[in-house]
């Protein structure tokens, strides 16, 4: 796994700032949205911080912060930190943060159930949820994915399953555990 802080020595002049690390950044995030945290969020802002990375998919080598040189000649070490994985959480943690608490519960449950979430709106999610859960039922069943297109049985089950979905979301019913997903 790719050390998200650590860019590589070869690339840092002593002359640049440091990245950014990912705890103060969300640290910023959770103290300007102090009232719309999650009742199973930890109340100090790091462990907030920490909970909410390991809800988060782990770091993957292309999101390693980067150097983005900017240089002129009356300043040759201008530039600034291009940072993939802090941008990723950061951004999921502020969409989540402006959910109704009622989905922040059924994202936090999904999330500990294997349904990543990545800052999608609810509606998208829960079609994710439901075609995730098709293809592993599949894969289960058949101890492989399918090759190509889904067979016609369980791309008919996912059409319904989505429009099941779409008259659940248009009555705004509240989310209770998985009823969402029911």
């Amino acid at each position: 796994m790719a050390n998200f802080n650590t860019p590589d020595e070869k690339e840092t002049p002593a002359t640049r700032p440091p990245p950014p690390k990912l705890d103060f950044v969300l640290r910023d995030v959770l103290h300007n949205h102090k009232g719309q945290w999650p009742r199973m969020m930890p109340r100090e802002p790091f462990a907030a911080a920490d909970y909410w990375t390991s809800m988060q998919e782990p770091p993957k080598e292309r999101e390693r912060p980067e150097w983005l040189s900017k240089s002129t000649p009356s300043d040759p070490h201008a530039g600034g930190w291009q940072t993939p994985y802090i941008d990723r959480v950061h951004h999921n943690l502020r969409k989540f943060l402006t959910l109704t608490p009622n989905d922040q519960g059924f994202v936090i449950d999904n999330i500990q159930a294997g349904y990543p979430w990545c800052g999608d709106n609810m509606d998208f999610y829960c079609e994710v949820i439901k075609s995730t859960g098709v293809m592993r039922e599949f894969v289960s069943n058949h101890g492989k994915a399918p090759d190509g297109l889904l067979p016609k049985e369980y791309t008919a089950a996912i059409l319904k399953q989505v429009q099941k979905l779409a008259a659940q979301w248009s009555s705004n019913l509240p989310y209770e555990k998985n009823e969402r997903l029911a």
